[in-house]
């Protein structure tokens, strides 16, 4: 089974739950080859609210969860019903079991009330001030330096030029009628 985790839920909490949901509902080459997308619900529902669409006898489901809650109940029910559907089963063909969303807990997902049972927020690195302030220091001597490559090239591309202008200047002078005026942008 692969899982596509597009939330802030720990995957590695939410494998577990998948993988027995998968053992009740399907046949092992098909969970082999099944594919979970778990992302938000768009929907505006209470928190502990879950839904979810699976491919009638595909191996594609996606399950919606809230970001504010996670309800492992409501999480493990919908994706045995989106597995229901993986296998093959149209809604007029699921037992009431798959479609009891109300809350009462059926003896088959009684499991999933374990209180032991939860899944988390993934908890994101922070790096020290201090590390964030050496990595910061060091890209600005590195800029500083490029900078001064550039300033050193454009200097030494501006002595070229001006050499060039005052010998042809010299040449002119020399020469009766010499150059005509030009007009200066700017200090020589």
């Amino acid at each position: 089974m692969k899982i596509r985790n597009y939330t802030h839920w720990r995957t590695d909490q939410i494998r577990p739950l998948l993988q027995r949901c998968a053992e009740m509902e399907l046949d092992p080459p098909k969970r082999k080859r099944l594919v979970v997308e778990i992302k938000y619900s768009r929907r505006s529902r209470s928190a502990d609210w879950c839904g979810g669409l699976g491919t009638y006898g595909g191996r594609w489901s996606q399950i919606t969860v809230p970001s504010v809650a996670f309800n492992v109940y409501q999480f493990v029910l919908t994706a045995c019903h989106e597995f229901a559907h993986n296998r093959g089963m149209h809604h007029r063909q699921m037992p009431g079991y798959y479609m009891n969303f109300s809350g009462d807990v059926h003896p088959r997902y009684a499991w999933a009330k374990d209180p032991a049972l939860v899944v988390e927020r993934k908890v994101k690195a922070v790096t020290p001030k201090a590390v964030l302030v050496e990595r910061r220091h060091e890209h600005a001597v590195t800029m500083l330096r490029k900078a001064d490559t550039r300033l050193k090239r454009a200097q030494t591309f501006r002595k070229k030029w001006a050499t060039k202008v005052r010998r042809y200047e010299r040449q002119a002078a020399a020469r009766p009628g010499g150059l005509p005026e030009r007009a200066t942008d700017g200090p020589d």
